[in-house]
C-alpha cells in the first residue's frame, strides 16, 4: 500500500467511518451528536493536509474555519436541515486542531520514511 493511500484511510477513511459507527448506534447523545461531527472535522481538515502533501496551506485551513462556521450558521438559520449550535463549532475546531497538531508526526511517518521492500 503506498504511504499516500495509508494516510488516507487512516486519517480520512476511518474517521468518517468511526463517526459514522457513532451516529448509527445506540450511544449517548454527546458521541452521537458531537463526536461524530468531530471525527468528520478531523478528517476534513486532514484531507486538506493530505492534499498538500502535509505542507499547511493557511489559505484552505481559513476557508476549512469558514466553511465550519458556515455550517452551522445556515443550520442555525434554518437553510440547511440540522441544529445549528455553537457546541458543534467548537468541536470542529477542537477536532481539526488534533489533526494540525498530529500534522508533523503523520507527515514524517508518511512522507519521509522510505518503506523497504
Amino acid at each position: 500500500m503506498s504511504s499516500a493511500l495509508a494516510d488516507i484511510s487512516l486519517n480520512v477513511l476511518l474517521p468518517i467511518f468511526v463517526g459514522m459507527v457513532f451516529y448509527s448506534i445506540p450511544v449517548g447523545q454527546l458521541l452521537r451528536n458531537h463526536a461524530s461531527d468531530g471525527f468528520w472535522a478531523f478528517a476534513l481538515t486532514s484531507s486538506v493536509l493530505i492534499i498538500w502533501k502535509r505542507k499547511i496551506n493557511f489559505f484552505w485551513l481559513f476557508i476549512l474555519a469558514v466553511l465550519f462556521i458556515l455550517f452551522e450558521f445556515l443550520q442555525y438559520s434554518c437553510i440547511i436541515a440540522g441544529t445549528g449550535d455553537i457546541k458543534d463549532v467548537l468541536v470542529y475546531f477542537i477536532f481539526g486542531v488534533i489533526a494540525l497538531s498530529l500534522n508533523n508526526f503523520f507527515k514524517h511517518f508518511f512522507y519521509k520514511l522510505k518503506i523497504k521492500k
